[in-house]
């Protein structure tokens, strides 16, 4: 049997520890790596597939734009006192405050580009589809067929 020279055995024990760590940092990135759908894309997915469904209309691109993010109110238990305010989250386990409520974002307007006969009536069913659907005025609705 040949015995391994200094510089080979170097060689294998950096190969074992990149292996390792390439090992453990994937098992890490996985969570990270699948993103979470924002809840301006599950809008404007579904708002596309509604604008498909009126018909005469096709490659429909949908913008919605928020005027802010999701709002999440926790359990909480306040105790004021003259000289200070304490507030005290409940927990659901271990580090994790109790969710009590989630808001939606509130959607500030909209935009729809799709290919279309160009007709004012599909752009007022377009308008009035969203405006309906996300409950919004027809002066924050754009849309160009």
């Amino acid at each position: 049997m040949k015995i391994l020279n200094r510089k080979s055995i170097i060689f294998i024990v950096i190969a074992i520890a990149c292996i390792v760590f390439l090992l453990f940092s994937t098992e890490n990135a996985k969570p990270a790596a699948v993103a979470k759908i924002s809840y301006e894309d599950t809008v404007e997915k579904k708002l596309a597939e509604l604008i498909v469904g009126l018909g005469g209309v096709s490659n429909v691109k949908v913008m919605v734009v928020q005027e802010c993010g999701t709002e999440y109110i926790y359990a909480t238990d306040k105790e004021v006192s003259q000289d200070r305010e304490n507030t005290e989250y409940y927990s659901a386990g271990d580090k994790e405050a109790l969710l009590i409520k989630e808001i939606s974002p509130i959607i500030k307007g909209v935009a729809v580009v799709c290919d279309g006969k160009g007709s004012t009536s599909v752009k007022a069913k377009i308008t009035e589809l969203v405006s309906s659907v996300l409950d919004i005025p027809s002066t924050r609705i754009f849309v160009d067929t």
